[in-house]
């Protein structure tokens, strides 16, 4: 699994996260007939307080990871943990996850 660097938000910010999926040779892969989850936790295995919208962009191999503002304004203050699962063929893994950390609004 990739790491991506930390992602610092307010509350009630969209989330937009452009991942490319690649093999172990660098090569994209083709995610024609791929499946996804993404979910945001506050602790690894914990229990998922949001999940994310995960689409094929139409480049190939990427992917674009979301949270919208209505969602993330319901999500407390907090660093929080992501990942995206992908199922392809007979494969299931995940893919990429990084931190996320949400901060109150600093206005209304």
């Amino acid at each position: 699994m990739e790491r991506l660097e930390p992602i610092a938000i307010h509350q009630g910010d969209d989330v937009r996260i452009t991942y490319t999926i690649v093999d172990s040779n660098g090569d994209t892969v083709d995610i024609t007939e791929a499946t996804f989850s993404a979910s945001l936790k506050k602790m690894p295995k914990g229990t998922a307080i949001a999940t994310f919208t995960v689409t094929a962009t139409g480049n190939e191999g990427e992917v674009l990871i979301s949270l919208t503002d209505s969602t993330t304004a319901d999500v407390d203050p907090g660093v929080y943990e992501w990942d995206l699962s992908m199922t392809l063929g007979d494969w299931t893994g995940i893919v990429c996850g990084g931190m996320l950390a949400i901060a109150p609004p600093i206005s209304q």
